[in-house]
């Protein structure tokens, strides 16, 4: 069996992060990802959802992550083994992307039934009722949201 080298383990840790780092700065997708799930993460704080609920929220959110991050991945190898068109890649790439579709939207099912909860949803009115300037903030990240999103240029 072969032996970790020194600080390899914690180094798996650096690649990591680096992957992360790469997908928030060049895939579009991904920083949608993100930006959802800030919005979810608010409207948890909010809506105050039980935490069965949250916890399922948080593995739709890792679900709908990984699955980005691993199309990318698989972009990415697919690109490396050929730029011609190649039916075999499409096919690889296109149920990678799928994968990703249907994981978003189990993931937005999920959160669509926290948060229409009755009490859920009840809570997110009257505290944004109750203090306008959370709504305000909201509203205010929006544009912002987008231009994370759309608004950056790659190098």
């Amino acid at each position: 069996m072969k032996k970790c080298r020194k600080g390899g383990f914690l180094k798996s840790f650096g690649y990591a992060a680096r992957g992360v780092l790469y997908a928030i700065r060049n895939e579009r997708n991904f920083r949608v990802h993100l930006c959802v799930t800030l919005y979810v993460l608010v409207f948890s704080i909010i809506g105050a959802p039980p935490r069965d609920d949250v916890a399922r929220l948080f593995l739709c959110i890792g679900l709908v992550m990984s699955a980005e991050l691993v199309n990318t991945a698989l972009e990415k190898m697919c690109d490396t083994v050929t730029e011609e068109k190649n039916e075999k890649i499409k096919i690889a790439k296109d149920t990678a992307a799928g994968a990703v579709l249907i994981s978003a939207i189990m993931a937005a099912v999920v959160g669509l039934i926290t948060f229409l909860n009755p009490p859920v949803f009840n809570r997110v009115v009257k505290t944004l009722s109750d203090m306008p300037y959370i709504a305000a903030l909201i509203i205010i990240s929006i544009p912002l949201a987008v231009w994370f999103i759309v608004g950056r240029k790659k190098k």
